[in-house]
């Protein structure tokens, strides 16, 4: 029973089986001991118990002359049952067990059989022909034994059928080979990190190198090499994430590569635990995410030069009443009485002017490009600042109401591109309410466990929008518009993307309005 165990346990263990071989031999050893000194009538019975005992050994044991025929002297019952021979076939035949080696084998044995003469040891795995024709992976141990002239005697060893755990190794590695081939033709690179060594990559798909040009070699062996590849901008992010343990990061990250250019990923990390919760590596991949930016920001040009058509006969219709008060009280004050009445009329010409500077600055602002800028800045400002274009914007039928409090709302944001995702949101919600309505913006803060984040909301009194697109509205070129581009709310979505936050629709619904909710993590207040 303990002998049956351990041989069923070593099947599954090497290290197992490797240990019970070794049990074995000095067994078959202590037994020929015995056999060697049959002489004596006194130790006839204990050479009957050690040959019982090796023949039912669930093992093959084996005795071989000490030459590169390796013609067998003895075999064990278990010999006939692992390979299908009578013993008949095997005893003094100096040919049969080379012919039954696998020819891709021979010379590999016939070297390991030489060896194990000059150096008294043998181990090998090789594969011997069953009787019914299919091939075993046989491990085989043994070694030299020597009179007490030190003369060369027989080789003892012991054979173990491995074909099932060589079979397992075979299609592990298949599996392997197909996850492998799968991973390298991806269109995104993977990678593994240490969980315990932050900056210490693991692996990383070969596709890295196509995205950046740097070898993967240099990934590998190169301490915190990913830091020297992200741009510096978004490496203190990136160590907080790892600092507190996110088990999800998803991010938007701006790479360097080899040849100085800039290369845009969608990063997203998982941090892999035992069942312990215990961290054992980072598995993450990215994105090439580059032509889809460059594409944006041109659909970003071509939004703005949209809503500077729509704006531009409203724009020309305040400056042309602007101009005609100009001119008017101009005219008035070249023919007034007294100076207090060219004073008057001089003061009304002034302020017309700032009105008309102030539509020239919001329409500026409101059309210049440029790159995305992070920036700590004050959220209730900057919405302040674009109140005005958005009034333009809207017309008289829609009210604009701003709720937040007086204290600063500090998120790192992009200034101008956060006006234009408002921008763009107004000019939704205005097309929702085509016999007009009201548009409501509302700032405040908000803390979860996440830590703290600004909110802000857009909401309408409009038509809503249809239920079978609302999963749907921030992908590019989606719109409801005969007229539209579709790309107001995708341009939204990559901008605070961008800027780590997240756009959601929070409400909507027929004749109810809609509300789209902005949330930014808040920044520190220096």
């Amino acid at each position: 029973m303990a002998i049956g165990f351990a041989v069923t346990v070593a099947e599954r263990d090497p290290g197992v089986r490797d240990g019970l071989l070794v049990v074995v031999a000095a067994a078959v050893s202590v037994g020929l001991a015995v056999w060697r000194r049959r002489d004596r009538p006194q130790l006839r019975s204990s050479e009957h118990r050690y040959r019982m005992l090796v023949e039912e050994l669930p093992v093959g044991l084996y005795l071989d002359l000490p030459d590169l025929s390796a013609t067998n002297v003895y075999s064990n019952p278990e010999i006939v049952r692992m390979l299908g021979y009578p013993a008949e076939r095997w005893v003094g035949n100096p040919d049969f067990f080379g012919s039954i080696v696998h020819p891709d084998d021979r010379e590999r044995v016939s070297a390991h059989v030489q060896s194990g003469i000059d150096s008294g040891h043998f181990d090998a795995v090789y594969r011997l022909r069953h009787a019914d024709g299919e091939y075993r992976w046989i491990a085989d141990r043994g070694r030299l034994v020597h009179d007490e002239h030190g003369e060369p005697l027989y080789v003892q060893g012991v054979l173990l059928d491995v074909t099932a755990e060589k079979e397992a190794e075979a299609q592990a590695a298949v599996m392997q080979r197909r996850y492998e081939s799968l991973i390298t033709r991806l269109p995104l690179v993977t990678y593994i990190e240490d969980a315990a060594a932050l900056g210490k990559t693991v692996y990383i798909s070969p596709q890295v190198v196509d995205l950046l040009g740097y070898p993967v070699a240099r990934w590998l062996n190169e301490q915190d090499f990913f830091f020297s590849v992200v741009d510096p901008a978004f490496a203190g992010s990136v160590r907080t994430d790892r600092a507190v343990g996110s088990v999800e990061t998803v991010r938007e990250l701006r790479l360097i590569a080899s040849d100085g250019s800039e290369r845009w990923v969608d990063s997203r990390r998982t941090l892999v635990t035992d069942e312990d919760g215990t961290p054992l590596y980072v598995l993450g991949f990215w994105v090439d995410t580059t032509a889809r930016r460059e594409l944006e920001q041109q659909l970003r040009r071509h939004e703005r030069l949209d809503a500077v058509g729509e704006l531009a006969a409203g724009v020309a219709h305040n400056f042309n009443n602007m101009l005609l008060a100009i001119n008017g009280y101009a005219e008035f004050a070249t023919v007034r009485d007294t100076l207090d009445e060219v004073h008057r009329d001089l003061q009304v010409i002034r302020e017309t002017g700032d009105r008309a500077a102030r539509l020239v600055h919001d329409l500026l602002a409101f059309s210049r490009r440029q790159s995305l800028v992070p920036e700590p800045s004050d959220l209730r400002e900057v919405i302040e600042n674009v109140l005005g274009l958005l009034r333009q914007l809207l017309g008289p039928n829609i009210a604009i109401q701003f709720e937040a409090s007086s204290a600063p709302a500090i998120a790192t944001i992009d200034p101008s591109q956060f006006e234009q995702v408002l921008v763009n949101l107004a000019i939704n919600a205005r097309d929702a309410m085509p016999d007009g309505g009201e548009l409501t913006i509302e700032l405040r803060e908000q803390d979860n466990a996440g830590g703290r984040f600004i909110l802000v909301a857009v909401s309408d009194t409009g038509s809503g929008i249809p239920a079978q697109i609302v999963e749907h509205v921030f992908d590019p070129f989606m719109t409801t518009k005969e007229a539209g581009s579709g790309l107001g709310l995708s341009s939204a979505y990559g901008t605070i993307r961008q800027c780590g936050g997240s756009i959601r629709i929070a409400h909507t619904g027929a004749d109810e309005g809609t509300t789209i909710e902005i949330t930014l993590p808040a920044a520190e207040v220096a």
